[in-house]
Parts: C-alpha cells; sequence; structure tokens
C-alpha cells in the first residue's frame, strides 16, 4: 500500500516537473519570437539605409585602391642599381664560372702570401716567468 501511494506521488511529482518545464519553454520561445520580430523591423529600417548597389561601387573601389597601393609598393620595391631585364640564369653561369676560375687558381703561386703554410711563425710565443717582479693582476667586479 505504501509503495502504490509512493508510486503515485512520483507520478503526480513527475507530470508536475513536465508542466512546470512545457510552461518554462513556451515562454523561451515567447521570448525568442519577440526578439525575432524586433531584430526584423530592426533590419528592415536598416537595409532601407543600403543600396546593394551602392555596398558593390564600394566594394570594387576598395579593390581599385588596393591594386593602386600594390603598384605602388612594387614600385617603391624596385632596386636602383639592378636592371629590369636582369637574366638570373646567365647570374648564375657567371657565378659558377667564377668558381671553376677560384678552384683551378688554388696554386701555392696564385695565393696570397699570408696564406701561405711559410708565413706561420714555428716559434713558440715567448712565456712569461711570474716572479716577484711581475705585477700581478687581480679581477676586477664591474658594478653599475
Amino acid at each position: 500500500m505504501y509503495e502504490q501511494q509512493r508510486d503515485s506521488l512520483m507520478g503526480t511529482v513527475f507530470n508536475m516537473e513536465q508542466a512546470s518545464f512545457t510552461t518554462e519553454s513556451l515562454n523561451d520561445t515567447v521570448v525568442m519570437v519577440e526578439a525575432m520580430k524586433h531584430a526584423n523591423v530592426t533590419m528592415k529600417q536598416q537595409f532601407k539605409k543600403i543600396n546593394i548597389d551602392n555596398v558593390e561601387d564600394l566594394y570594387d573601389d576598395m579593390a581599385e585602391l588596393m591594386e593602386e597601393n600594390d603598384m605602388i609598393q612594387e614600385a617603391m620595391s624596385r632596386s636602383f642599381s639592378t636592371p629590369e631585364d636582369l637574366d638570373e640564369n646567365e647570374l648564375e653561369a657567371e657565378l659558377d664560372a667564377l668558381g671553376d676560375e677560384l678552384l683551378m687558381g688554388e696554386d701555392e703561386e696564385q695565393l696570397p702570401s699570408y696564406l701561405m703554410e711559410s708565413s706561420v711563425p714555428t716559434a713558440a710565443l715567448p712565456e712569461q716567468e711570474i716572479g716577484q717582479n711581475s705585477p700581478v693582476v687581480e679581477p676586477q667586479v664591474l658594478t653599475t
């Protein structure tokens, strides 16, 4: 008997919660519909202020201005010292030829004197004797 009453009360509570949920959902729906109506009116007013032809013209003008800006930037980035009709393949061939000339001219006769092995000193550097007459230099810590 108690179980039957408990089940009956649980069913009643469930039905009340369902009714409450449905009421809240309907209230939310009413609020959303009112917001959509307001947005619709506002959008219609704003669209009256905007002409699609004007927007397209504005977009075309902006595209032209951006293209002109690109042309100006390209003109500003040109180098004064390099000709425009410079062929990179010719430059690459000339660089390779210079590299070949350098490789062929690696004889000792072609090298500067300071790069030859005979110019490297063979004697060891003189060592300073540390004695009583030699001043001792203490490291100093610099502070700012």
